[in-house]
């Protein structure tokens, strides 16, 4: 377009090219594009011989006419990573979409035992740097008596290190408590992750409908039901067949089908009549509305 609009090459002259480089792609794709060592210099000379052997030299030598190799390596990356960009943008959202429904009493445990767990190793470790190096020396000992054992207790240590010559270059102690501080740091960055998320615009709002449901009289609302979503109970039915049977890998196809089914008629897949669930898979049972 650009030569078009530059007056470099007739209309006519444009539609050859891009016909030509259209043929050209399809050779990539397929694998059959023939590069010629010696004669290709790169990819740009490279596409400029097929093209010109395709639709004649003169007009595919107008191809690179206004386009320096340098811009159009600029543009490729440009392109090529506006596009993994919008891939990465769409797993993010699919890592924070909705799954499962969960307790909120589920999900404050979730990191109440993972800060358990940061109290356990912490403990731990005060165990290896509460033991006393004083009283070793600089290197090869101490020759003059001292008591350690009564320095030590002093101090408060449980136990002596007795080796002069590790004591005094080990700092494994320090690495220990510096690697504990980054798990803690890491559950609390989950934590407060979470937190931001959930004060977003649209979890704030579902929070509050459910809020709104559990304050009218502990009554079952429908704003409650949104919280039950086809595609959340996908998991507790692949789950249930599971239980009678079913290999893993079909049930993620069946609950599939289930949730295309929900989606079809309207009607959660909780709410699913027994007879219709027996029409995605005659092994449904009348205990599947247990799994809800």
């Amino acid at each position: 377009m650009r030569i078009c609009c530059g007056e470099v090459a007739s209309l006519d002259e444009f539609k050859k090219i891009d016909a030509g480089l259209l043929e050209v792609e399809k050779e990539w794709e397929a694998g059959t594009f023939n590069i010629i060592p010696g004669a290709d210099e790169d990819i740009y000379t490279a596409n400029e011989r097929r093209l010109g052997e395709i639709i004649g030299k003169d007009v595919a030598g107008k191809l690179h006419t206004g386009r320096g190799r340098n811009e159009q390596i600029a543009t490729d990356m440009r392109l090529w990573l506006r596009d993994e960009l919008d891939k990465l943008e769409g797993f993010l959202k699919n890592f924070l979409g909705r799954a499962q429904a969960i307790r909120w009493s589920h999900w404050m445990l979730s990191y109440g035992f993972a800060f358990a767990n940061d109290l356990e190793r912490l403990r731990e470790i005060r165990k290896w740097v509460n033991r006393s190096p004083l009283g070793c020396g600089a290197l090869a000992g101490n020759p003059f008596g001292i008591e350690r054992e009564m320095m030590a207790k002093e101090l408060g240590f449980e136990e002596l290190l007795w080796n002069s010559m590790g004591v005094v270059v080990d700092r494994d102690f320090v690495l220990e408590t510096l690697q504990w501080g980054s798990f803690l740091m890491q559950h609390i960055s989950r934590w407060a992750e979470d937190l931001i998320i959930y004060s977003s615009a649209e979890t704030v709002g579902d929070s509050i409908q459910i809020a709104e449901g559990v304050l009218s009289l502990l009554a079952t609302q429908p704003k409650m039901h949104a919280a039950l979503e086809s595609f959340k109970l996908a998991t507790d039915v692949a789950e249930y067949l599971v239980r009678k049977g079913v290999p893993f890998r079909e049930t993620h196809h069946i609950s599939g089908r289930c949730v295309a089914l929900s989606e079809q008629t309207g009607t959660r897949m909780n709410e699913l009549t027994n007879e219709k669930m027996k029409g995605v898979d005659a092994r449904f049972e009348g205990d599947i509305a247990e799994s809800f």
